[in-house]
């Protein structure tokens, strides 16, 4: 990525000041030590598979709001 920006998991290259007083205090980002690849080498992975699970909670959620809706407006209809 351009500009030092990445996803979790990418390796990216940023000023050493930004990572030093920045990224690493607030952990937002590590050294890309060998020791740290390794650890954190199905970050990436871990995340996708967390993102496809929001995804769905939220596809269920708006179902769920979809159904409600159309009871309430069903439960006001009068049937002859």
């Amino acid at each position: 990525m351009p500009n030092g920006k990445g996803f979790a998991g990418e390796i990216v290259t940023v000023k050493a000041g930004y990572a030093r007083n920045y990224l690493v205090p607030q952990k937002i980002a590590f050294y890309a030590t060998e020791d740290n690849i390794a650890k954190y080498a199905n970050l990436a992975a871990t995340a996708e598979a967390s993102q496809v699970k929001d995804e769905e909670v939220k596809d269920s959620s708006n179902e769920r709001k979809a159904y409600d809706l159309l009871r309430k407006y069903l439960k006001l209809k009068e049937v002859r």
